[in-house]
């Protein structure tokens, strides 16, 4: 593929990751309702791991999420060093003889 047919992937940030305001608000409001004294019973204990599950679970979706969107532009920025690399290869081989004259 060439430099010039790359183009970049296409890239919505609102719906990237699939993740909205609106469901970390509703995130932010279970984990609110956890204080120490309300983790002090059993019951409040089971809950507050549900959400501590919920949070890491959460983050990590957001993470694989994130890789997954990363990727082509991972792959787009290789090929645009590996392209620069072999023209410059190529340019210091017909310099390099032109400095010796």
């Amino acid at each position: 593929m060439s430099v010039d047919t790359l183009g970049a992937p296409p890239f919505n940030p609102l719906v990237a990751y699939k993740f909205s305001d609106a469901q970390l608000a509703e995130i932010k409001e279970v984990c609110a309702i956890h204080t120490a004294e309300s983790a002090s019973t059993t019951a409040g204990y089971m809950e507050l791991t549900k959400s501590i599950a919920l949070c890491r679970n959460t983050r990590l979706d957001l993470e694989e999420r994130r890789k997954e969107i990363k990727a082509p532009y991972l792959e787009a920025c290789n090929i645009i060093d590996s392209e620069a690399k072999r023209i410059t290869t190529i340019l210091v081989e017909l310099e390099s003889p032109l400095k010796a004259i």
